[in-house]
C-alpha cells in the first residue's frame, strides 16, 4: 500500500483503453469525452477536497507523518510540510513517497530549484510511479525555472520538445526510448489532471502542456480530440502566447468548424460495451 499521496502526481487510475472500436461512428465522440471529463473535473475540484484524508484505520509512524505533511500542503501551509518532509527523510531515509512530497511542497512554495531535486530523486528510488509520467514532471520543472530566468521562454520553446521527435509513424523519442503516441499522450494527460486541481487559469506551462496534447492528438487523426483540448487551452495561455507558440494544432484551430466550447459543452455518457 502507499504510504502518501504526491499532490502534482497522484495515483488515480489512468485513462482506460477505449472499448469502441476505431471504426464505430462515435469513436471520437467517445474519445472527447475520455479526455477532456477528467480535466474539467480537476478544475472543479479544490485542493482541499481532493486530497482529504479519508483514512481512519490504524497506520504506522511513517504514514502518519506523511498525512500529517500532506494536511499542510493541502491548506497551504507549505514552510511547515517542507520542514516536517526533511525531518521524515532524516527518520526514514530513501523513502520515494517522502522525495515526491517534498518535490510537490518546494514547488507550490516557488522553489523550484529544490523541487526539481526532489523529483528527479524520486525518479530515481521509483521511475515507474504515477504511472511512469514523472519524467514530464521533470521538464515542467526545467521549464518553470527557465520562465524565472526569461518570461518569453515559452513563446518559442516547449516544455516538452516532443512533436520535432517523432521518429515512426506512431512513436516518439523520449529520453533514447521509443514510446508510443498513446502512451506519450497519455502521460501528459496524467499530469495535466493532477496539476489542474491546482491551476485554475492563466498558466503558461499548462497552456503549451495542453498545446502538445493536441499536437499528439492530431497526429493521431484524432481531431476533434484535438480542438477541444486546445479549446480548454486558451484558459490557461496569456495572449502573446496565443499568438506566438509554434503548435501546429493551434495555428489551424480557427480553421476548422467548432461544435461548441469545451469550457461549456454536456457531453453524453458513452454506450457500455462488453468485453
Amino acid at each position: 500500500m502507499k504510504h502518501a499521496l504526491a499532490m502534482f502526481g497522484l495515483l488515480l487510475p489512468g485513462l482506460v483503453n477505449a472499448c469502441i472500436n476505431a471504426d464505430h461512428p462515435r469513436y471520437e465522440e467517445y474519445q472527447i469525452t475520455r479526455v477532456t471529463e477528467p480535466l474539467l473535473a480537476s478544475l472543479n475540484t479544490t485542493p482541499e477536497d481532493r486530497f482529504a484524508n479519508h483514512h481512519d484505520a490504524p497506520v504506522d509512524d511513517f504514514t502518519k507523518l506523511q498525512r500529517e505533511a500532506i494536511e499542510k500542503i493541502r491548506f497551504g501551509k507549505y514552510e511547515g510540510a517542507i520542514k516536517q518532509l526533511n525531518a521524515i527523510e532524516k527518520q526514514f531515509p530513501g523513502q520515494y513517497e517522502t522525495a515526491a512530497n517534498l518535490g510537490t511542497a518546494y514547488e507550490l512554495a516557488g522553489k523550484n530549484h529544490a523541487a526539481l531535486k526532489w523529483i528527479q530523486e524520486g525518479v530515481e528510488r521509483n521511475a515507474h510511479s504515477h504511472a511512469g509520467s514523472e519524467w514530464i514532471h521533470v521538464n515542467i520543472l526545467e521549464a518553470k525555472i527557465k520562465l524565472e530566468q526569461d518570461p518569453d521562454y515559452l513563446s518559442t520553446n516547449k516544455v516538452l520538445a516532443l512533436k520535432d521527435s517523432i521518429i515512426l509513424e506512431n512513436h516518439v523519442a523520449v529520453n533514447n526510448a521509443e514510446i508510443p503516441v498513446e502512451e506519450v499522450t497519455r502521460m501528459i494527460h496524467y499530469q495535466l489532471q493532477e496539476r489542474m486541481v491546482f491551476i485554475k487559469e492563466d498558466d503558461p506551462v499548462v497552456a503549451d502542456l495542453l498545446f502538445t496534447m493536441a499536437d499528439l492528438y492530431e497526429t493521431q487523426e484524432l481531431l476533434g480530440v484535438s480542438q477541444k483540448v486546445l479549446e480548454l487551452s486558451k484558459r490557461f495561455a496569456p495572449d502573446q502566447m496565443q499568438s506566438m507558440n509554434g503548435s501546429n494544432s493551434w495555428r489551424s484551430l480557427n480553421e476548422r468548424q467548432s461544435p461548441g466550447s469545451i469550457l461549456g459543452a454536456v457531453f453524453s455518457e458513452p454506450e457500455s460495451c462488453s468485453r
